[in-house]
């Protein structure tokens, strides 16, 4: 929260508090939402009896449950432990957390890279695509953190470069 947040009025708190939470469960929702549009490829329909659809309507589902517990989870600690998740911010954004969330992701890759087979599927799909989620934001939030001490705007930097290689047909796969 910003500074002087402790004056605030209630609604003003409560607006940030549910702006937060909803911050934190937008990505989950674009997974349940891609979920949810791949149950209506022709190809495969959810639950229609075979084993396909209906693996697809228990990760679609699963997918929900997983939403909601998150949201609820996040609910209670903004509630109940913002003490808690402050001192854990606090850790996060410190210097051994600046360097453990962002030697998270290379550590991810070389695990792919060394066993491109064996990893996925030992971690399967959609908890892979949780992971790279969680991954995703605590690699953003470093750069923003970063952006905020130093002034170098790393998340310009690397779209920049990702889309000059993209320009250039460097990160061509085929």
């Amino acid at each position: 929260m910003a500074q002087g947040h402790q004056e605030w009025p209630y609604s003003k708190t409560l607006f940030a508090n549910a702006l937060a939470l909803a911050t934190a469960v937008v990505p989950l929702v674009g997974i349940v939402t891609g979920l949810g549009l791949a149950a209506r490829v022709p190809l495969v329909e959810a639950g229609d009896g075979n084993e396909l659809g209906t693996a697809l309507a228990f990760y679609i589902w699963s997918a929900y449950a997983f939403l909601v517990i998150v949201g609820c989870c996040l609910a209670m600690l903004q509630i109940f432990a913002s003490a808690y998740v402050k001192r854990l911010a606090n850790g996060l954004f410190a210097p051994f957390g600046m360097i453990a969330s962002l030697l998270t992701p290379i550590i991810i890759a070389g695990a792919v890279l060394i066993w491109p087979i064996s990893f996925p599927s030992a971690i399967g799909t959609i908890p892979l695509i949780f992971l790279f989620t969680g991954v995703l934001t605590l690699v953003l939030a470093s750069f923003s953190h970063i952006y905020r001490r130093t002034g170098c705007p790393l998340t310009v930097i690397v779209v920049a470069l990702g889309v000059s290689l993209a320009i250039l047909g460097w990160n061509d796969t085929s």
